[in-house]
């Protein structure tokens, strides 16, 4: 469902938006099954050195991680189990994963907002965060560090989509209220902004619901609060800009062209022959 006007213009002029019924839950089953079955092969070869008690193969999609980690016999097993979680998107060959990145509600939105010429952007992640894991952190930061010059001018349109029912004490997303998504990047040099350029305004909670996404813009102040729950959060982190537009990074595809559609990537087949180029431009 396309946003309203009244939606997009808080996108435009706040630098972030809630959307709380983005995607059918039933076209995130396959993905969620795929990364289910991810981690029950690191857990099952884990259990076979016997380092693992148990599968848990009964405990629900936002808890089976945490009773994995949690009963892991040594910290090189927990780090498998984390990388089985923590991944690119280019590095998982997934057809449900694709049919995220290309759903047809997820582009219509970014239609709205950049046109109809749309390239899915390389600085894309799956992750996991688990409870008390410091690896999960994230401070307060901007996402277009890392972005090339050229890139100035381009609308990066990003959403953070859950794959659980994501409420604050999971680790949920902070957005800072303010101008700043018009302005300059605070901390060029590094990822984190350090305290004495924070400014000084409304913190906004942003829980989202499984279905939901929260959209942000490259230069919306940012960060995700501690895991202090028993549950782990699912959230993948896409990035869509206009294909005639500078993306700041090398890499990606053109996931809707109604000018010249050919050259879109709508199929997993084709996606999937161009995923040992999409990673080697990634890493390099």
């Amino acid at each position: 469902m396309p946003l309203t006007q009244k939606q997009l213009n808080h996108y435009l002029d706040e630098g972030h938006l809630l959307v709380p019924d983005l995607l059918d839950r039933r076209s995130l089953d396959a993905l969620i099954l795929d990364l289910d079955q991810r981690v029950t092969r690191v857990a099952g070869v884990l259990h076979k050195e016997r380092r693992l008690r148990s599968l848990f193969a009964n405990e629900p999609f936002d808890r089976r991680l945490v009773k994995l980690h949690q009963t892991a016999s040594d910290e090189q097993a927990k780090k498998r189990l984390w990388q089985a979680a923590e991944v690119k998107c280019f590095d998982l060959e997934s057809e449900a994963l694709f049919g995220v990145m290309t759903h047809r509600s997820i582009l219509d939105v970014v239609e709205q907002l950049v046109g109809s010429e749309i390239r899915f952007h390389p600085q894309s992640n799956l992750r996991a965060k688990l409870p008390g894991h410091q690896d999960g952190m994230v401070p307060w930061h901007q996402d277009s560090v890392g972005l090339s010059p050229d890139s100035e001018k381009t609308l990066m349109i990003n959403f953070w989509i859950p794959l659980v029912n994501v409420s604050m004490d999971m680790g949920g997303m902070q957005v800072m209220r303010g101008p700043h998504h018009r302005g300059s990047e605070l901390n060029p040099e590094g990822f984190a902004i350090p305290d004495a350029k924070l400014p000084s305004d409304e913190i906004v909670d942003c829980p989202v619901p499984l279905g939901g996404a929260l959209m942000i813009q490259k230069r919306t102040i940012h960060r995700s609060v501690p895991n202090t729950s028993e549950k782990v959060r699912w959230s993948l982190d896409f990035r869509y800009c206009s294909a005639d537009q500078a993306a700041g990074r090398p890499g990606g595809f053109i996931a809707r062209s109604r000018r010249q559609p050919e050259r879109a990537v709508t199929s997993f087949d084709r996606y999937r022959q161009m995923l040992p180029e999409l990673r080697t431009i990634w890493m390099g």
